[in-house]
């Protein structure tokens, strides 16, 4: 009855692995970006470029890629 135990528990454990793996492949190599104003926003997938103007934030826009968002 303990092999079945061990082997439902490494089955299990071995689908929680892949799911964690799968949800974090899609995520940048950094998550702080090089560009003043650009961060990257986890809900979205994607880089978010702002900037605050006499204590008002203003949002520029979501881009895929962090440059592009660095530029705007």
């Amino acid at each position: 009855m303990n092999n079945v135990g061990d082997s439902l528990g490494c089955s299990l454990r071995g689908t929680l692995v892949a799911q964690v793996t799968e949800s974090t492949q899609h995520a940048p190599a950094a998550v702080s970006s090089q560009f003043k104003g650009v961060h990257w926003h986890s809900q979205h997938k994607k880089w978010v470029a702002g900037l605050t103007v006499a204590g008002k934030y203003h949002y520029l826009g979501g881009f895929d890629d962090e440059a592009e968002a660095g530029f705007r």
